[in-house]
């Protein structure tokens, strides 16, 4: 019987094979433990799982009587991981940075990550409700936005936002801008409070052309 306490929903089988694929894949190992830790799953399940990995990339990793473990071959290749290189290097960076917990993470053994602090401002949590909340009304909302060389002064704009940007290391919305009358992109962190909101504005065509 499965535990009660055991992952489901997108923890179900497929997902455990894919855990399998991607251990394989980078880390070149795995055990039953792996599986019955991870996603809290019986010992029974974990073979289960075993077998019908073996069955959908049969020879693509065999069992190591000295290491007690599974490993992969040397014809291993990777069927339900994507074996990008980034994406596993962004999987370390997001560990290390603690935005995925180490315990929902694919990554088991890990080598040392070092990461420069994010120079960006916190987002407040609220802030982005509204515009989340804007974006989905079709509203504008008057906000406090602070320049990056004014932050200390306030100044209130009216915007219409549309969508959300980032640039890899700061989020921005896309807002058609009623003081500037053009559309541009501000950044998140620089939203300090949200003053209120107004119906839908009528778009003229030159707004509706700036949307994207």
């Amino acid at each position: 019987m499965t535990s009660p306490t055991a992952r489901t929903g997108r923890w179900g089988q497929d997902r455990r094979l894919e855990f399998i694929d991607f251990r394989l894949l980078w880390e070149g190992r795995l055990n039953r433990s792996d599986l019955t830790t991870f996603f809290r799953i019986s010992v029974p399940q974990a073979s289960l799982d075993l077998a019908a990995y073996q069955e959908l990339a049969p020879g693509n990793m065999v069992y190591d009587r000295t290491l007690k473990t599974y490993v992969a071959t040397s014809a291993f290749r990777p069927v339900l991981t994507n074996p990008s290189s980034s994406h596993y290097l962004n999987e370390l960076l997001l560990r290390e940075t603690g935005t995925v917990a180490a315990s929902d993470s694919f990554v088991g053994w890990a080598p040392p990550v070092a990461s420069l602090p994010s120079p960006t401002r916190q987002v407040d949590a609220q802030i982005l409700i509204h515009l989340i909340r804007a974006i989905q009304r079709s509203e504008a909302l008057t906000v406090d936005y602070r320049s990056m060389t004014h932050f200390d002064e306030p100044t209130l704009r009216t915007i219409y936002p549309t969508s959300f940007a980032s640039d890899g290391f700061r989020w921005h919305v896309r807002a058609f801008c009623f003081r500037s009358l053009i559309f541009k992109d501000f950044v998140l962190g620089r939203i300090t409070e949200v003053i209120n909101s107004s119906p839908p504005p009528h778009l003229s065509h030159e707004m509706q052309s700036g949307k994207h």
